[in-house]
């Protein structure tokens, strides 16, 4: 393979990877609660009660730079006149919810001006005073797009009831004059905005580089502490369970090429034909239920934080057979197409070349044609090996391992989304790889391939 097609396929697996790792930052992003701390979306009395407006945008704001989601989504944003120019004039943090949308609503110039007598007014209001009125100036910004306003938003249209001071008849007059004003047209035109690297994808993809796939919203734990044991369950699960079947499936091939028109041939065959028929999760519940009529447990002895070593976990008896119940997952699909890869070179003219100058069939299997179904059998065990991740997940959760499939279903069920991306996140990566390395490796092993 030459250098230039090495550093194209590179190219194109970083960017396959890139798109794809964009793709589910995007998808992180659309999540339920994505935005807000845990229960906010719903109607959950028991944690925040009848709070208002101001408190819940407080709690808000406070998850959302906590979490370093107050940041812009992207290097650049498209947003309206109105709200460029009032992140420019950079209202203070207590006020900037009522004031950035009486800009957009009413404009700049009449704002300013209610806004410069509101900053001298709180200076000589009691705390109750200034407590009060800022409920209902944020009551009133979060209704202020509403066809019908809310009671507290409409009593804010009269804020400043008389008795107060001078500054505050002053107040007053500037919000009757504010409602009255209604901001340009051009303050709704879309404006492109350069935001730098400070924004949530950037800091996003410096996390992922750095290991650190977010916190659980369940635990509060580190996604990727939560990964490492169970991802270690699964892999030695998988490796035991594909090496069984791999070897299994080779030496079946090899007889059943060389011995085609035998008995035990058809009766094995016709027996992997079923089995290949049957759904992976009967198969699991047929042998764990052999497992507990022998005195088997329903839950794994191994501990859920990833404490074993790869010895204890081979020697488990929910672990051995779930590797068998993968080995009969793989096994019937690989060996009858090994074996049909097998016949169709011994159909091939090189063959009965050499047959014909006088080389045994068994040396001509093995010189001749066990290489040339190499490559083919290599691209349907890259197949294997990515839908492997689905037989995990079916056997993991019949023996009650804590392996990356039980802990994808506890992420759903518990609506932990931060692990729930960062499993997905991985997952596809995994993909990406196992094509990527077949892709290569079929370069290196099939001359035929030099020149496409």
């Amino acid at each position: 393979m030459s250098f230039q097609k090495v550093c194209l396929q590179l190219l194109r697996f970083f960017l396959t990877v890139w798109f794809t790792v964009s793709f589910v930052f995007l998808l992180s992003q659309l999540l339920p609660a994505a935005r807000s701390p845990k229960g906010m979306q719903e109607a959950d009395a028991a944690v925040y009660g009848s709070t208002n407006a101001e408190t819940l945008q407080r709690i808000r704001g406070d998850f959302l730079k906590r979490m370093g989601l107050h940041l812009p989504l992207f290097y650049s944003s498209i947003t309206s006149y109105g709200e460029s120019l009032a992140k420019a004039l950079a209202f203070p943090p207590e006020d900037a919810l009522w004031a950035t949308a009486a800009l957009r609503k009413h404009g700049a110039s009449p704002t300013l001006a209610f806004f410069s007598l509101w900053q001298a007014w709180v200076k000589q209001a009691t705390p109750t005073e200034k407590r009060k009125h800022r409920e209902l100036l944020n009551a009133w910004a979060v209704q202020v797009v509403a066809t019908s306003l809310s009671p507290e938003a409409k009593e804010a249209s009269t804020l400043f009831p008389a008795g107060f001071t001078k500054s505050g008849s002053k107040l007053e007059l500037a919000w009757e004059t504010l409602q009255k004003a209604t901001a340009p047209v051009y303050y709704s035109f879309p404006v492109l905005s350069w935001e730098g690297t400070n924004n949530i994808y950037h800091q996003w993809l410096k996390s992922l580089f750095s290991g650190n796939l977010g916190i659980s919203t369940q635990d509060h734990s580190p996604v990727l502490d939560k990964i490492k044991p169970a991802f270690q369950v699964s892999v030695l699960l998988a490796l035991t369970g594909l090496a069984t079947a791999l070897l299994v499936s080779f030496f079946a091939g090899i007889h059943f090429s060389q011995n085609p028109g035998s008995l035990f041939t058809q009766v094995c065959q016709k027996f992997l034909y079923i089995l290949d028929s049957i759904p992976g999760f009967l198969i699991a519940l047929a042998i764990f239920a052999v497992y507990l009529a022998f005195g088997g447990s329903l839950s794994s002895s191994l501990p859920p934080d990833g404490s074993s070593t790869p010895w204890h976990l081979l020697l488990d008896p929910a672990l051995l057979l779930s590797s068998l119940c993968i080995a009969l997952f793989v096994i019937p699909h690989l060996s009858l197409q090994f074996t049909r890869g097998l016949i169709e070179q011994k159909d091939r003219f090189y063959h009965r070349t050499a047959i014909g100058k006088g080389l045994s069939p068994k040396r001509t299997l093995w010189r001749h044609a066990l290489p040339n179904t190499l490559a083919p059998t290599l691209t349907i065990i890259s197949e294997v090996i990515i839908s492997l991740v689905a037989g995990v997940l079916v056997v993991e959760i019949t023996f009650s391992l804590h392996g990356i499939g039980s802990l994808y279903t506890n992420s759903i069920l518990t609506a932990d989304y931060p692990v729930m991306v960062g499993l997905t996140l991985l997952l596809l990566l995994f993909r990406l790889a196992i094509v990527a390395l077949t892709d290569f490796t079929l370069n290196i092993l099939d001359p035929r391939m030099k020149t496409i």
